[in-house]
């Protein structure tokens, strides 16, 4: 199956990038000489880039082989795995948190996403059931409209759905929702001057903390957004308007997906900016090391 796999996707178009290159030796294997599939190779085969195969080792959803050398090599069961992963996170928009619920994490790997608060949980719940039975909408109403299924806009009513960012924007966008209605702190003093102790306070439900730089503005969203280490977006989404980040310390990877171009990844250091159309499909997470930017969304869709 391997060497079918292999072969099938060399037939393939394929540009590599530098980063995608892993270190070429043997692995040190226990006697039948089977090394696996290489990560570039797995990415293509299972559709999705070699960033991501690394972040989900790093998340503990899988644990390749490892060379001598440090190059990953990937089995049939690996393979398996992965693609159990990659239909629960587009299909069914589920975070890294409840992938694991689903699977298990693969033994051994002590990384691990920080868990979703199950206050936050209940009370987003509580809220979007409320809205929906406000305004007289049955759970297949929603689920045509978002686009997910019955079944997980009742378990993220429960509580229970640990859905990725990407996921709770479609369901909060649809009900007409700020993130700061359901997650954020209540503005108690509006004012043109916002000092450190006044700045609004958004906790996500995968751990970032968001810091409104502004009380009243209506055309753009700025924010201090802190982005802990191992976390991300989910899936690309897009929405209208423009965004801008500007890192002030630690790293982060934001992936844009423009139409009749190649996908790039774009690894944002320490005074570093970017500046892109929200139209564009986009993606965002960190890695080992955690980051503080300046967000600014406009309009405001968060």
């Amino acid at each position: 199956m391997y060497n079918s796999i292999i072969l099938a996707a060399e037939t393939k178009h394929h540009s590599w990038r530098e980063e995608d290159a892993e270190p070429k030796d043997t692995l040190d294997s226990p006697g039948d000489g089977a090394h696996g599939i290489s990560i570039g190779e797995t990415a293509r085969y299972i559709g999705v880039s070699t960033q991501a195969l690394r972040g989900w080792e790093n998340e503990g959803l899988i644990k390749p082989r490892r060379s001598q050398g440090g190059t990953r090599y990937y089995s049939r069961q690996d393979l398996e795995r992965l693609r159990g992963i990659q239909q629960l996170r587009e299909i069914h928009g589920l975070n890294f948190a409840a992938i694991r619920r689903e699977l298990g994490s693969v033994e051994d790997n002590g990384s691990a996403e920080e868990p979703q608060s199950e206050l936050q949980a209940r009370r987003l719940g509580e809220r979007l059931r409320s809205v929906r039975l406000g305004e007289s909408k049955t759970l297949k109403q929603v689920s045509e409209a978002t686009g997910l299924s019955v079944s997980f806009i009742s378990a993220l009513e429960r509580g229970h759905s640990g859905a990725s960012i990407a996921t709770l924007r479609n369901v909060l966008g649809f009900y007409g929702l700020h993130w700061r209605e359901v997650f954020g702190d209540p503005v108690e003093h509006r004012s043109r001057l916002v000092g450190p102790q006044d700045r609004p306070l958004t906790r996500w439900p995968n751990g970032l903390r968001s810091e409104g730089l502004t009380t009243t503005g209506s055309l753009m969203d700025p924010a201090v957004m802190h982005f802990p280490p191992n976390t991300g977006s989910g899936e690309h989404f897009s929405h209208s308007g423009e965004e801008f980040i500007y890192v002030l310390s630690g790293r982060l990877f934001v992936e844009l997906d423009e139409p009749g171009r190649e996908t790039k990844v774009y690894r944002l250091g320490s005074e570093d900016c970017l500046y892109f159309p929200s139209s564009v499909p986009h993606t965002w997470w960190t890695e080992e090391e955690q980051a503080t930017v300046i967000y600014v969304d406009s309009p405001p869709s968060f």
